[in-house]
Parts: C-alpha cells; structure tokens; sequence
C-alpha cells in the first residue's frame, strides 16, 4: 500500500492542470529562441502537464508491478530462507516421498496469496490514478482491456515472483543466499549490462516485463482528444501480452518448483 500511495500522491503532485500557463511558457520559449536566430516551433518547446492517463497508466502500473513482484520475491525468500535457517522446518524423520508435497503446498500458498495481493494493489493503483487523470489530467482514449489487462498481467507477475522466491530459499536452505543473488543480479542485469550495452538494444528482463504489462499494440492507435495544445501523445491499444513471455513465466515458475521438490529430497534436511 505504501507503493500504491506512493505512485499516486507522485502523480498528483507532478501533475498540473493548467494548460494555458503551460502553452504560454511554450509560446514564449519559442519566441526567445526565434530571437536568437534558431526557428523552433511551439509544439518543439511544449510539455504537456497533465496526467495523461491513457498514455502514463499502465506505464506506471507496470513499474509499480515490477516493484511489487521484487518485494514478493524478497518477502517469500526471507520467510521461507528464515525457517530453514533457523531450523524451523523439522522433517528429518520424514520419508523423501512425503517432502514433496508440503514443500509445493507452500509455494502454492505464496503464489496464491501474492497473486491477491497483486490484484488488490494494482487495482487500487489504478484507480487512484484514474483519480488523477479525472482531476489533474486527461482521462479521454482509455480502454477498459487497457485497465484490465495490466491488472491481470501485472497480478501474475507478481505471483510469479514470489512463488520464486520461495522456491529458491527452499532450494538453497538459506534466505541470505537468495537475497544476495538478487542484489547481484539487479547489480548487474539491470544497472551494469545495460549500460554497457545500450547501443546494442539490449533490454534487461526487467524492462521486458515491464513491456510485457503494458502490452502496447502499435498497429491500433487511439484516438484521444488533448484540447487545444499544440502537441498529442500518440497512444496505443493494449493486447492481450506475448505469448512468449507467458511460456517464459511459466516454465520458470515450474522450473523452480521442481528444483525445490527435488531438493526437499535430498538428505539435506534439518
């Protein structure tokens, strides 16, 4: 919740109604360049205030997704990490043919329940954001798949994420371990790499889930009416998500799931 808030009240302070104030400053920049012998034309020079909720939505409800299946990730890891680390999880005795079944019942409780969480958190999102667009921005162009389907698509990754993380602190026993595998690869999958290979057009898995959530289809442009400025967003429809990305998710969900229940079989097991 403070995640959601946090996006909104942002939103709500960066944003501003005012439109004439703003064509007037783009007038006047223009005029100042045209002074100093540089032809730039208004709509160069204009930056539009409002909170353009078709166009800024989803974006922001991605990102907010993004943050949400990171903090899943980390919750179930430290939990899960926790119990093995400190000998909560008490099956010695037990054969390995009945550690399967507890260790998958756990994960699907941290998927199920991060999944909800997900839902609830990007919908209240969404609409604290309609708010603002209502009061503070444009509202006009916004299509109820748009809304819907980043809801979904962001609730399934951020189950994903969490059943995950508890995968993995099942798998290696500890929850330092996971967290430190997260702060490597955020150091270097999202920071280090893409810097480095920015002019490559290499995009981290990150930014590829944050498209995956927002789904903008190119080929259907929406038409949205942005009053008398002197520039438009061109906004998008959103679809339904790649295929790909869904197998991806999936197959890793069940990766880590199998990994886990295979070494809750191992003699490892305190």
């Amino acid at each position: 919740m403070v995640l959601v808030c946090a996006v909104v009240v942002a939103r709500w302070l960066s944003t501003d109604a005012d439109v004439t104030s703003a064509i007037a400053e783009a007038e006047q920049l223009a005029a100042d360049a045209a002074a100093n012998g540089v032809d730039i034309p208004t709509s160069a020079t204009y930056v539009e205030p409002r909170y353009q909720l078709a166009l800024q939505m989803p974006s922001d409800s991605a990102g907010l997704a993004a943050a949400l299946m990171l903090v899943g990730l980390v919750t179930a890891s430290m939990s899960v990490g926790g119990e093995w680390r400190t000998g909560i999880v008490r099956l010695t005795f037990e054969p390995a043919s009945s550690r399967v079944r507890p260790t998958l019942v756990r994960l699907v409780v941290w998927w199920s329940a991060w999944t909800i969480i997900g839902l609830v958190a990007l919908g209240t999102g969404v609409a604290g954001l309609t708010v603002v667009g209502s009061h503070r921005g444009l509202s006009g162009g916004v299509e109820l798949g748009a809304w819907v389907g980043v809801i979904l698509r962001g609730g399934f990754v951020v189950g994903a994420g969490a059943l995950v993380g508890a995968a993995f602190a099942t798998a290696l026993r500890s929850d330092a371990a996971v967290v430190a595998l997260v702060l490597g690869y955020v150091l270097v999958g999202e920071i280090v790499l893409p810097a480095l290979l920015a002019t490559s057009g290499y995009a981290s898995p990150g930014t590829l889930l944050v498209d995956f959530v927002v789904s903008n289809d190119i080929a259907r442009p929406v038409v949205m009416s942005c009053g008398q400025v002197p520039r438009c967003e061109i906004v998008y429809a959103s679809t339904a998500g790649s295929p790909v990305v869904y197998a991806v998710v999936v197959m890793t969900m069940l990766g880590t799931s199998a990994l886990a229940a295979w070494r809750s079989r191992t003699s490892i097991w305190r």
